[in-house]
C-alpha cells in the first residue's frame, strides 16, 4: 500500500502537529519512519484572538472536515490516494469590552461585544459638563472608538478588557460689555476646571482658578 504524506497548512497559527501520514487501507501516523507510533489525533495549532475549529480539504472551512477542533482525525484510511493538504479554520472569539465612562454620564452603558479583527460595535457617546468627548482608549492610550462613537480601530484585546472615556476640557471666551466705559480688558478665555486666560491659548498669563 502507498503511504502518502498530508501536510497541515496553518493558516495563520501556530504549534501543533505540522503533518501526518496515512498509509492506505491501514493507519494514520506522526512519524514516517515510526510506523509505531499509530494514532488518530494530532496538536491542534492556536491562534491569538481565535478558536481552532479543524482542519478542512479547502481554505476558509470548506469542503470536507477531516480533522476535529480537538485534533481527531475523522477520515477513513482510504481518505487519500495522493499526497494531500489540510487547512485550519478559525472561529474569531468574541468578548464583552467594559466602558468605563470616567465621570461621564449617558450615552451607551456598555458592555459591548467586541469579536476579535472586527470593528467595535458602533455606541452613544457620553457626555461631561465641561468637557469634551474624545473617545474611548485602553490603559495603554490605544484609541478603540472615536468621538462619534464610531470604531477607531479593530478589537485586538483579550477577556476581562476595561477602554476608557478620555475627555478635553472646554475653553470658553468671557466678554466684557463696558455698557458705556472704555479702556480696560475686552475679554478673557476660561479653561473649564483649569485656568482663566487674557489671550485664548492660555499661554504663560493663565491663571489658575480654584475648583
Amino acid at each position: 500500500p502507498c503511504v502518502y504524506e498530508v501536510a497541515l497548512d496553518k493558516r495563520g497559527g501556530s504549534g501543533g502537529t505540522d503533518r501526518f501520514w496515512l498509509k492506505y487501507g491501514h493507519w494514520a501516523y506522526l512519524d514516517p519512519n515510526r510506523p509505531s507510533d499509530v494514532g488518530h489525533q494530532v496538536e491542534p495549532p492556536s491562534r491569538a484572538g481565535h478558536s481552532f475549529a479543524g482542519y478542512f480539504t479547502e481554505p476558509d472551512g470548506r469542503g470536507r472536515q477531516d480533522v476535529g477542533a480537538d485534533g481527531r482525525l475523522l477520515i477513513l484510511n482510504t481518505a487519500y490516494a495522493s499526497n494531500a493538504t489540510l487547512y485550519a479554520h478559525w472561529e474569531p472569539n468574541v468578548y464583552e469590552v467594559t466602558l468605563d465612562r470616567t465621570g461621564g454620564t449617558g450615552g451607551t452603558a456598555g458592555p459591548v461585544t467586541a469579536t476579535f479583527g472586527q470593528a467595535m460595535p458602533k455606541v452613544e457617546p457620553p457626555t461631561r459638563a465641561g468637557y469634551r468627548f474624545l473617545g474611548y482608549f485602553n490603559a495603554e492610550d490605544v484609541r478603540y472608538y472615536n468621538a462619534d462613537g464610531t470604531s477607531a480601530r479593530d478589537w485586538d484585546g483579550g477577556v476581562n478588557w476595561t477602554i476608557f472615556a478620555h475627555w478635553e476640557p472646554n475653553v470658553y471666551e468671557v466678554a466684557l460689555d463696558k455698557r458705556g466705559g472704555t479702556g480696560g480688558t475686552d475679554r478673557f478665555w476660561l479653561k473649564y476646571g483649569h485656568w482663566a486666560s487674557l489671550t485664548e491659548g492660555g499661554p504663560d498669563d493663565a491663571n489658575p482658578l480654584p475648583s
